[in-house]
C-alpha cells in the first residue's frame, strides 16, 4: 500500500531478507524512501560482504546512504537533484565520476528518458545509448524495469552494453 508518508517497518523485513543473502548474485533496492528499507547503508554493507551485487534505484537525495553499492540507476531529474544541472554530456560524466569517488559506487547509469541512458563506471569508459523511441502512454515502472532488467542481464554475464541494449529495448 502507498500512503505516501514515511512509515518505519518492523526490523524483521530487513532480517529476513538478510537471510536470503546466501544463494543470491543480485539485490535490487528500490528506495522510495518511505521507511520500508530500514537502514539502507547497513543492507548494502551486508550485502556485498557476502558477495552480492548491489543495484539501487535511488530516490533519497542523500547518496551518501547508498555508499558502496554496485549500481545506482537515478534518471536525470535525480541525479541533477544531487550534483546540479547539467547543461553537457561532458558534465554529466564528470559529476557522475565524481561521485564514483565520493561514495565509492562501481557504476553509475543514469536514465535519460528520450536521450537514452548513460553508463559511467569506475573504472572504463562511460556509454550513451540512444533510446529506441516508441510512443509511451504510461511511464509508471520504467525505472524499475531498466534496473531489473540490468541486474538479471549482468548476474547472466551480459556484457555491459548488452544489458543495457536489453534494459532499453
Amino acid at each position: 500500500l502507498d500512503f505516501e508518508k514515511k512509515t518505519p517497518v518492523d526490523d524483521g523485513l530487513t532480517q529476513d531478507l538478510i537471510s536470503h543473502f546466501a544463494g543470491a548474485e543480485v539485490l535490487i533496492i528500490s528506495d522510495y524512501a518511505k521507511g520500508v528499507v530500514g537502514d539502507v547503508s547497513e543492507l548494502i554493507r551486508i550485502a556485498k560482504a557476502r558477495g552480492v551485487m548491489v543495484f539501487v534505484d535511488p530516490k533519497n537525495m542523500d547518496f551518501s546512504v547508498y555508499q558502496g553499492a554496485t549500481l545506482i540507476t537515478p534518471n536525470r531529474k535525480e541525479f541533477e537533484a544531487v550534483v546540479g544541472v547539467c547543461h553537457t554530456q561532458e558534465e554529466r560524466i564528470l559529476k557522475a565520476r565524481n561521485l564514483l569517488t565520493q561514495f565509492k559506487f562501481e557504476a553509475i547509469l543514469v536514465t535519460l528518458g528520450k536521450d537514452g541512458m548513460l553508463f559511467v563506471p569506475a573504472q572504463g569508459e562511460p556509454v550513451h545509448l540512444p533510446a529506441h523511441k516508441q510512443e509511451v502512454f504510461d511511464v509508471t515502472g520504467a525505472g524499475d524495469t531498466v534496473i531489473a532488467t540490468l541486474a538479471v542481464a549482468l548476474s547472466a554475464a551480459a556484457t555491459v552494453h548488452e544489458a543495457m541494449e536489453i534494459a532499453n529495448r
